[in-house]
Formats: structure tokens, sequence, C-alpha cells
């Protein structure tokens, strides 16, 4: 896999809008600063059913992998929260991850937070709302909930951490989308539109109207495509294109929990108005952009890992030489851009960068068998 710049098609990248120059739209930028509004907590997503399940993830996240040692290889938990569909590739992963190999767990839905209050007790953190600084925050995976987005890597990392996981590396981000197979998507070589959520609308169009030149019919908007090239397949054995399953030349830097570190925020070169907007808490409530997770049931590998590409941008724990993280997977706008489907990946942002499209999934190491 390539390590080629990203270029979201909603609003990323250099932060400035490259229009076609077929259309003659030109370089456009965001002029006005919109401070954004308190969201709302009582989303469909957040309701009593699910706070009251929270507790449940926060054991699992909890549970010491020992104890995980004897877990049922076909243990139950189907994807829409039901106990009646068996996992076979559960193996001594902790419940709500799959194994990716004896001793690798990898979470089936893109995360979740959770507010961990001093006596103990959990309440959903709102998906469209950036963690204070100072909250104790959880990373969960649940089915049928609006993933957290509005996270930066460190924030991200922070919260597997919190669950007793960490950020899923490139490599096995990769090795879980393309599954077995080495497919470009998770379902399959080709893209199905609609498989996964890869079809949505401009959450941007629908908050600033008139504010954004489209860059093509699409009305999508698209940055950092100067940033560098985008990744492509591999060379086959008989000169054709593989399936992608060379990983990229990415370092990965473990960090531990620094309190009191700055998690998010503008990067340098980054025009503050424009990065208010791309965390403008409107983007995230707009029908027709995000699905809950697990929603697209054929947006899954073999393994029972969901929305692995499109839904949400998501961050791995690679960095780059120059600083910059690295996400991946597409999100509900493109999926093929900035390379395709599980090639699809970033490289143009600080890990403190965050915006309405990026979130993550956790995975966690086991003792060896």
């Amino acid at each position: 896999m390539g390590s080629g710049s990203h270029s979201h098609s909603h609003s990323h990248a250099n932060l400035v809008w490259r229009a076609s120059g077929a259309l003659g739209l030109g370089l456009l930028l965001i002029a006005s600063c919109v401070a954004p509004r308190t969201p709302t907590a009582a989303r469909s997503e957040l309701d009593a059913s699910s706070a009251s399940s929270l507790a449940d993830a926060d054991a699992d996240a909890d549970a010491d992998a020992d104890a995980d040692a004897d877990a049922d290889a076909t243990q139950s938990s189907g994807s829409d929260g039901s106990t009646n569909v068996p996992f076979a590739s559960q193996g001594r992963c902790p419940e709500g991850m799959a194994a990716l190999g004896p001793s690798l767990c990898i979470d089936r839905w893109e995360a979740s937070l959770v507010v961990v209050a001093n006596d103990g007790t959990l309440s959903p953190n709102p998906p469209n709302r950036t963690p204070d600084e100072l909250d104790d925050v959880r990373a969960t995976s649940r089915p049928g909930v609006h993933p957290q987005t509005y996270v930066s890597a460190l924030q991200a990392e922070d919260a597997c951490q919190a669950a007793s996981k960490r950020l899923c590396s490139h490599g096995e981000w990769i090795s879980a989308c393309e599954g077995a197979n080495k497919l470009a998507y998770p379902y399959g070589e080709r893209r199905t539109p609609g498989s996964c959520n890869d079809d949505g609308r401009s959450p941007i169009a629908a908050v600033f109207p008139g504010s954004l030149a489209p860059v093509a019919a699409t009305g999508r908007v698209v940055h950092g495509a100067s940033h560098g090239a985008v990744s492509t397949p591999t060379k086959g054995k008989k000169g054709k294109a593989s399936k992608g399953s060379k990983k990229p030349p990415l370092q990965s830097k473990k960090r531990g929990t620094k309190k009191g570190r700055r998690t998010s925020g503008p990067a340098p070169g980054v025009d503050p108005a424009v990065w208010t907007k791309l965390n403008d808490p409107r983007l995230g409530e707009v029908p027709g952009t995000f699905a809950n997770t697990g929603e697209r049931t054929l947006c899954k590998n073999e393994l029972d890992v969901f929305d692995l590409v499109g839904n949400a941008h998501e961050w791995v724990s690679d960095e780059l030489a120059n600083g910059n993280g690295v996400f991946a997977g597409g999100y509900f706008q493109d999926v093929q851009i900035n390379g395709e489907g599980c090639h699809y990946q970033t490289t143009a942002h600080a890990r403190t960068y965050r915006d309405y499209s990026i979130g993550f999934r956790c995975c966690k190491d086991l003792p060896e068998p």
C-alpha cells in the first residue's frame, strides 16, 4: 500500500478548495469564521437504550486479556446487538472485537466514546462533539450508533489506551480491510456503490450554502490534492495490479498518555476559519451523511468487521517523518480519490488535526497462547 497523500472530497488537506480548471473555479478559501453551536446530546443514537449499554461495553474494555483466554470461539453477538448470531472470528478476543491473528484483535465497529465521571459512571460523548481536554474518555465499539468523529489522532490514541487497547497500525488496518483474499474492498475486488456508506450528501453544502463552489457536478469539495501522489496497487507476478497487498513504508510511534498535552487544533498552515467550519457540530447532524455503525450490512470483511471503507475516515497510529499522521478508508462522500477502497489514505494532516469526517477504531494485543 502506498503512502500517498489524502484529499478529502469534503474539505480538508491544505484546507484550500481547488476547483476544476475546466470549470474555471480557481482557488477557494473560506473567509468567515462561524462559531460552532452547542451540540445536542439527545440524538437518536444516544438515547436511553444506548446509554444503558455503556456499562457492559465498559466491562468488556477493562477485561484483562487473560480472562478472555477461555472465550468460546463461536461466542455470539449479532451486528444488531443481539446474541443469536455467532461470530466465528471471535477467537480469544473480547466481545465486540474480531481476531486478526492468535494474539491480535480489532474492533468490529468504528469507535464511539464514553465519558467516565469521577464516581465511575459513564455517559455517551456526543459523536459530533470533540471531548474536552479534561474529560476522561474511553473508546467503545458498538453496533447501531453514530461513529465518533471530531477527534484527533492523539485523542483517538488516548481513548483506545483508556480502554486497554491501542490505535491500530496502518498495516493492521489494511490487513483487516483486504481480508484473507487481499481484496480492494472488504466485500469484493470492485466497488459496488452503496454497499458501504460511500454515496452520502455534502454536509458543508447543507450547513454553509453558497460559501463553497463545487469542484464538479457532484457538488463535492476537494482538499489537499497537491500534497502528494495517490497510493496505487502493487504489481502482481504477471504484471497485473494486485488487489492491494503492499503495506505502506510508514513507521508507527507508540505514545503514552500525556496529561496536559495539546491533542487537537489547527496545525501550522491551516486557516483557522476553515478549521472552525470543518469542526462545526452541525456538520455531524446533516441527514444522509453518516450511517450508524454496522448499518450497511454488506460493508464487512469475512471476519465481520464493518465499515472499514466509507462512513468515517479512520485514524491509524502511523506517524510520518514530517510528523503528519495517517487516516484511511475514505468517508461517506468519497472512497476513491486518494486511493481505491482499502488503499484510500490521507497523509496531509498533523496528528493534532480533527474535523467532522474523521473517526477511528482500536486494536488489542493478547498474550501469546
